[in-house]
């Protein structure tokens, strides 16, 4: 960038060629042109800023929740944080430039089974029980993780995708059927814009020096609209 003090046309403004001139404090400004970079409408660019805008928002939905911010963080997954592994992770789950039943909210836990899913615009409900290498967490609290993946939108105005997060505490496990309800009354609005959801679940608790998770599962629903 230079200063231009004396012109033979008076003071220059404006882009010429390859320069931009302006006039800051009385003074003409001199600045190369960066130029004009066009975005790509090709679908295989469109699609590609689909998947990488699905994957960052569903990775702000799991690091939101603040168990899994931790455990993330903690992981033995290579890259510099919490938030990246989640990104680096997912990103290699996606499906058809969309999060999927491939995609994970958890690194890696312990099993579950019986496991079970209704999802309503008023609530999500998950079943589960602890499996045979698990049921020393019997009597144990857990944080019940939900994030939801919702797609195929009504409307070509809404986004393609928008994931969101909900934590029920505290919910103690045992050797039987467990139960647990999410309320999504704040965000029936959203989910009525979508015919499409993925419900991701897992438990968590980081009390312990040694974070404690589940596996990630993952329930597939298709809304009539």
């Amino acid at each position: 960038m230079g200063r231009l003090f004396k012109t033979v046309l008076g003071k220059a403004s404006g882009k010429v060629g390859d320069f931009v001139f302006r006039i800051v404090d009385g003074k003409v400004i001199i600045a190369s042109h960066i130029g004009t970079n066009e975005i790509s409408k090709s679908p295989e660019c469109v699609n590609n800023r689909k998947r990488f805008a699905a994957v960052l928002n569903f990775a702000s939905a799991v690091n939101k929740i603040p168990d899994l911010k931790i455990i993330w963080n903690k992981s033995r997954k290579s890259a510099k944080s919490g938030y990246n592994k989640i990104i680096s992770v997912n990103t290699k789950l996606v499906e058809d430039y969309q999060i999927s039943k491939q995609n994970i909210v958890t690194p890696d836990g312990f099993s579950l089974f019986n496991l079970d899913a209704v999802l309503t615009a008023q609530n999500a409900v998950v079943s589960f029980s602890l499996s045979d290498d698990s049921v020393i967490y019997s009597g144990k609290k857990f944080n019940a993780c939900l994030v939801i993946t919702l797609s195929n939108p009504v409307s070509k105005l809404n986004k393609t995708s928008f994931s969101f997060s909900n934590v029920v505490p505290d919910v103690v496990v045992d050797s039987t059927v467990s139960v647990v309800s999410f309320s999504l009354k704040n965000q029936k609005k959203i989910i009525d814009k979508y015919r499409k959801a993925i419900v991701f679940f897992a438990l968590s608790n980081t009390e312990q020096n040694k974070p404690l998770c589940s596996d990630s599962f993952a329930f597939e629903f298709n809304f009539k609209k």
